[in-house]
């Protein structure tokens, strides 16, 4: 439970933050959608 409050509260502190000059978007870790059209190089 304490783990998902300091994710949730890391996430809305750096979601948009602002890193080198640029904005930046922090979304919750999801698992990869198995895609075959994506090309292994």
């Amino acid at each position: 439970m304490e783990s998902n409050i300091n994710e949730d509260k890391a996430i809305s502190i750096l979601d948009q933050a602002e890193w080198m000059g640029r904005e930046i978007k922090v979304d919750k870790a999801r698992p990869r959608q198995n895609n075959s059209q994506l090309v292994n190089y």
